[in-house]
């Protein structure tokens, strides 16, 4: 069963280079920290931690990727 849940997380870099000029050579990176993920409930969050999804141990940080769209940076 998947259910949509709300959360965050509250560890994550982000940087942003945006091209006055031109808006489609801007660029952007979000890097997460998943062991930071909060949903307000601690048995699903240590279930989303493991290799089932965000696989915390293989993957402490991880890259969202961006896309550009119209000029646009989106995340």
């Amino acid at each position: 069963m998947v259910t949509k849940v709300r959360g965050s997380f509250h560890k994550f870099e982000d940087t942003a280079h945006l091209n006055s000029t031109d808006l489609a050579k801007s660029t952007g990176k979000v890097v997460i920290k998943p062991e930071s993920i909060n949903t307000g409930v601690e048995q699903r969050d240590h279930h989303l931690r493991t290799n089932d999804f965000l696989d915390v141990p293989e993957l402490p940080r991880q890259h969202v990727p961006h896309r550009q769209d119209r000029g646009e940076v989106r995340h």
